[in-house]
This record gives structure tokens, sequence and C-alpha cells, in this order.
């Protein structure tokens, strides 16, 4: 009759709590436990180990058009992922949460925009300490074609001294650069397939 949800919490980052009779009632938490809702909650746990207990929550607001359309959905549901994933449970997140507050009103009040995503995982790795750079070469200052994780960005070559380094072409990585910068535009679906493999590959 219990639920287990996921949390972001500005106090305390991560966070996975059991909701008591979720399942059984449908009165306790009405409506709250949705993907998306921005609620205050009232958490409590045994000890410093173990799961919290979620007693109570106030429903701030819920994303009424991000659940009727499956792209921002997707996005929504995307940026929540890796929030979960990247982040370490127990640890004070204040910027990554009201980011995240951002982008859910962002959703609510635009269309899903792949650049617009983007933008927002290049800022999320800015955040955990990772910020490559796509234009131009690190080592040559000249216009690059390549990118490898372990010089941190873009090359105009393969170096011997960068196994990771792979393909993606000067038009994805300028337009990668203009996206960093907050002025990306919408590319080409070539152009942006290339940019999401990259992005696959950082994550």
């Amino acid at each position: 009759s219990d639920s287990l949800v996921d949390l972001l919490s500005r106090e305390r980052g991560v966070m996975t709590a059991v909701a008591r009779g979720a399942r059984k009632s449908r009165k306790r938490f009405s409506g709250a436990l949705e993907i998306g809702a921005i609620l205050r909650i009232v958490v409590s746990r045994r000890g410093q180990a173990g799961l919290w207990s979620l007693n109570d929550c106030v429903i701030e607001s819920v994303p009424i058009r991000i659940r009727s359309d499956l792209a921002r959905f997707y996005h929504l549901a995307y940026m929540l992922e890796l929030t979960r994933l990247a982040l370490v449970e127990g640890q004070e997140e204040s910027l990554v949460f009201d980011a995240v507050v951002q982008c859910i009103q962002t959703l609510e009040a635009k269309n899903a925009c792949p650049v617009f995503l983007m933008e927002w995982e290049l800022g999320f790795l800015g955040h955990l300490g990772y910020a490559p750079q796509f234009w131009p070469c690190v080592r040559t200052g000249e216009a690059p074609e390549y990118f490898s994780h372990s010089t941190g960005g873009a090359l105009e070559r393969v170096l011997t001294d960068a196994p990771t380094a792979f393909y993606v072409g000067a038009d994805t990585l300028r337009f990668l650069h203009d996206v960093q910068r907050g002025a990306g535009r919408m590319p080409s679906r070539t152009i942006l397939m290339s940019a999401r493999r990259l992005f696959r590959t950082l994550w």
C-alpha cells in the first residue's frame, strides 16, 4: 500500500522516501506525487541511515501542460533522471533545485525545444565541475572537428595523447559553442543528432 518516491529538496538534495499508504488512500497524497510537482514536504527518518518517510506535503504547483504534451514530458523526465543519477543524497543543492524549478516553469510556458534541453545539460555539467570547450581547438586554437574527454574539449585533429577523441564535425562543435553561450538556434536535423550523440558520451 506504500509508494517509493524520488524527491529533490533544496536543503537535502536528492532523496528517496516512503509515502506510506499512498497506493491505498487517494486522499492522503491526492495529486501530489506526480512527476514535476513542486511541494512543501514534511519528512522524517530514524537515525542517519535508511529511507526517509514522507509524512505530509502541500502542493505548490503541478505541471498541467507538461503532462499533456509528450515532448515536454520527455524533456522533464530526462532532466529529472539526470539530476537523480548525478547528485549525492543528503547534499544541499539549492542552485540545482532553483534551476529545476525554473525549467519546469519554462516548459509549462513554452513548447519543448532540443536547444533548451542542451542549454540545461551544459549548465548542469558545469555545476558538476565539467565545462568542455567546444570551440576553438583546446590545443591549437584552430577550427576543430574532433572531441576528446581527456583533453577537456574540441581538437583540430586526433592526437596520440587523446585516446578518447572521436569525430564530431566543425558545424556541430560550433553549434554547441553557441548553445554554451546561450546563443544557440535550432540547427539542421543532422547537426542535432550529432550533438545528441556527443551528449550521450558526455553523460
